[in-house]
């Protein structure tokens, strides 16, 4: 995979403005990825040489709606959303997902979730213990939106990320950007950008515009 090449044409050809099937997909399941933001325009160039390969993939973050828990999607949020969305994306894919909120834990068809506090390494030496040495292809941080979070868990899951797979921290706050890419800048890996993804009224469908947190970090290991 070209990631340069990807994404170099993903802002030259402005496809941050152009809804996909995997924006509708994601949408119709209630996941924000392609309401709040649009991350699965990035995505949908992103991930689409992985449609129908058998791959593992992760994503911490199962948007829980328990107001009291940090980085919660509301109380009308829909816990899961996005693990459904990414099964019928991914069609041959393991769909794996962990969150601190125990109460909305839940298996189904090609999906399993377990429990994880992703400040804490303890904690996430368990959840990957769980694996048996299995290395993902995907793993997505949409955990608990902060630097230091962020970076615990990185540093406690990154080796358990195929050569070539790719790492994405979903949420950054955009005064936070500066403090990613001089931390990624250090670390020895293929590839890493903190992107700012372009967002105007020719792709929301409500108006809404996020100048908040449309931010990734992608990292190829």
């Amino acid at each position: 995979m070209n990631i340069e090449k990807i994404i170099k044409d993903y802002f030259d050809n402005e496809l941050y403005k152009i809804r996909t099937p995997m924006c509708d997909l994601f949408e119709e399941k209630k996941s924000d990825k392609s309401q709040w933001h649009n991350y699965t325009t990035l995505y949908n160039c992103l991930f689409s040489q992985f449609i129908n390969k058998n791959i593992n993939f992760f994503e911490l973050g199962l948007g829980t709606n328990n107001v009291n828990i940090p980085s919660n999607m509301g109380k009308d949020g829909t816990p899961g959303a996005s693990l459904y969305a990414f099964r019928e994306y991914f069609q041959n894919a393991n769909i794996c997902g962990a969150d601190i909120d125990s109460k909305i834990l839940f298996d189904d068809d090609n999906i399993w979730t377990f429990y994880v506090d992703q400040t804490n390494p303890e904690a996430i030496k368990n959840l990957w213990d769980c694996f048996d040495n299995t290395e993902f292809d995907v793993i997505i941080d949409d955990g608990l939106h902060t630097f230091d979070a962020n970076k615990i868990f990185f540093e406690n899951s990154i080796h358990i990320l195929k050569n070539g797979g790719v790492y994405i921290i979903e949420d950054i706050i955009l005064e936070h950007k500066q403090k990613f890419i001089d931390y990624f800048s250090e670390k020895n890996l293929s590839y890493f950008n903190v992107l700012e993804l372009p967002m105007d009224a020719s792709w929301t469908r409500d108006g809404r515009i996020n100048t908040i947190d449309n931010c990734v970090a992608v990292i190829v290991k």
